[in-house]
């Protein structure tokens, strides 16, 4: 009797073992989301889910999601692309961000030269100290977004709203700023030497003789185009 039961105790030890190896060795398919490099495959940008990885993610573009970036280089990695995400000095070199959903998002020192910010959302981001040169920013939403010392030089804002950004010692040197709403910005001490201003919306700026205009001379002085 003894036998039999410890011969029927050991077969269902054997079979748990063999059922917990299984899901152990196996992907994480729970929800329906395959989990890989610590993070799910389906959660790729721009269809991530905005709530974090190991969510749900979209079925249509929500510009958030799992992005790679330098594949094959010193300066490979993986970024996480959603609203008040933690990407201070982050290299994001040459990656497509159209359209991101980075709203209130710490950027500070990050390496943004990406190929686009097209329609990206950064409503109150901390882009301080950033590198954003040569990059396109078309329709990007920039309201309230913290843009100190970041190199902006060369790179396309047309019609972008940067409404209340700090702009403090940014740089936007050869800038296209056309059709743009800087309403109520402080320019002073900027230089916006060779920016583009066609159109841009000037209301309530605030400028001082340490403002660069487009052509070279400062604001308050004869001959400069500043427009305000």
């Amino acid at each position: 009797m003894t036998d039999r039961y410890t011969k029927g105790l050991l077969t269902v030890i054997a079979i748990a073992s063999t059922v917990l190896l299984t899901s152990c060795s196996n992907p994480d398919t729970s929800g329906g989301v395959t989990l890989s490099k610590g993070a799910d495959d389906a959660n790729e940008y721009p269809h991530g889910s905005c709530e974090g990885p190991g969510k749900n993610p979209h079925t249509y573009a929500h510009g958030c999601g799992w992005i790679s970036v330098q594949e094959g280089t010193p300066y490979e990695g993986s970024y996480f692309i959603m609203p008040r995400a933690e990407l201070n000095s982050a290299v994001l070199f040459d990656a497509d961000l159209t359209g991101a959903n980075l709203g209130f998002a710490n950027l500070t020192g990050a390496d943004l030269r990406v190929r686009s910010l097209i329609n990206a959302d950064l409503r109150d981001a901390d882009l301080t100290g950033s590198d954003v040169r040569y990059v396109i920013l078309t329709n990007a939403y920039l309201r309230g977004a913290n843009l100190t010392r970041v190199r902006l030089n060369h790179s396309t804002l047309t019609v972008a709203n940067l409404h209340k950004a700090n702009l403090g010692r940014a740089d936007l040197r050869d800038a296209d700023l056309s059709g743009a709403d800087l309403w109520d910005l402080d320019l002073r001490v900027l230089d916006l030497t060779g920016a583009d201003l066609t159109g841009a919306h000037l209301y309530g700026v605030i400028a001082n003789s340490s403002t660069i205009c487009p052509n070279g001379i400062n604001w308050g002085t004869a001959g400069n185009n500043c427009g305000f």
